[in-house]
């Protein structure tokens, strides 16, 4: 055996790792759960970096909008080609 397969046949964990990622569906899945934590990261971190420089706007910048300031009135339009699943809350 080569040094590459009795290393991962040692540590079980990685062994286990390896073989989930030989399925396409879970590595599919395993790398969209891998970009929200990276969302989620810098998001944060702009948050904080925001906070520190006294822009809080900073935080924001990758989102289209500020979700915690809902706007009532758009919430019962009907879906429009703009927005086929449901109406925006801007």
């Amino acid at each position: 055996m080569n040094s590459i397969t009795e290393y991962v046949m040692r540590h079980k964990g990685l062994h286990a790792l390896v073989r989930l990622l030989r399925k396409p569906d879970t590595a599919f899945g395993l790398v969209i759960l891998a970009l929200f934590y990276a969302w989620s990261i810098i998001e944060g971190a702009l948050q904080v970096i925001g906070l520190l420089t006294g822009n809080p706007a900073l935080g924001w910048k990758l989102l289209p909008y500020n979700p915690f300031q809902p706007h009532l009135s758009h919430s019962l339009q009907p879906p429009s080609l703009a927005h086929i699943m449901a109406p925006t809350t801007r």
